[in-house]
């Protein structure tokens, strides 16, 4: 992602991964490579989660956990995160100083997290920005018909919808080509895994998925009779 964290300062954050004004995860020791986003000194409220919730009080299928470090933090994934406050770092140095090892700036379930670990919160966005090849791709997708950039929560959604979208193409994908059958030997065992001392097959789409872009990665074979599968059906569909 170090291209993303070069990038990342060079707009406001008002997006949810490490895009705008994020930095991603450079060493402690080079902070200034890492976050160029502009933080104003008498900065407004931390923008989310401030309020702590017991871990015991989020269901067991909304909690989500974020390493910082030596501890961790453990937060409701279905809680959005709001915009941070602008930041330009670049122009304020001794702020990026200030908050890379503490900061309250983002709180997350009641606990600040500092710039440093920003990477790690607001990932898609950057990812995104990488996958679109430019800043200026990105906002040219996430501009509404106004001319508006779109704020952190609405890309956040588009974004997840269009997770969940893939996901559920991927898994289509991968039953088509393994005819419904994801227990069997040429699949190498990639959506199968082992609770106790029984194999069980993945039921999740995301983990399918997952599973199925791995098996793409790694076994040529399956890769290309796949893209003759696809294109003997849509000679013109991407592979």
């Amino acid at each position: 992602m170090t291209r993303a964290v070069q990038m990342a300062g060079c707009c406001r954050v008002s997006a949810p991964s490490r895009f705008p004004g994020v930095s991603a995860s450079p060493e402690p020791s080079t902070p200034s490579n890492s976050a160029t986003t502009h933080v104003q000194p008498q900065h407004p409220t931390a923008v989310v989660q401030h309020t702590l919730t017991p871990a015991e009080l989020i269901p067991i299928e909304h909690r989500g956990v974020l390493v910082l470090g030596d501890r961790s933090v453990t937060f409701d994934k279905w809680i959005p995160l709001c915009d941070p406050p602008g930041i330009h770092f670049s122009q304020q140095i001794s702020e990026l100083f200030h908050h890379w090892n503490s900061s309250d700036l983002v709180m997350l379930n009641g606990e600040g997290v500092p710039v440093k670990y920003w990477d790690k919160l607001f990932k898609y966005l950057a990812e995104e920005m990488q996958q679109l090849g430019s800043e200026d791709a990105f906002w040219a997708k996430y501009t509404d018909s106004n001319g508006e950039k779109l704020r952190y929560k609405e890309i956040l959604s588009q974004l997840k919808a269009a997770r969940i979208a893939t996901n559920a193409m991927d898994v289509r994908n991968a039953k088509l080509y393994f005819g419904g059958d994801l227990t069997r030997p040429d699949t190498n065992g990639v959506f199968m895994y082992r609770k106790g001392s029984c194999m069980h097959v993945l039921t999740k789409n995301d983990a399918i998925a997952s599973a199925w872009r791995d098996l793409l990665l790694r076994d040529a074979a399956i890769a290309l009779q796949w893209y003759n599968i696809v294109a003997s059906q849509h000679p013109n569909a991407p592979v």
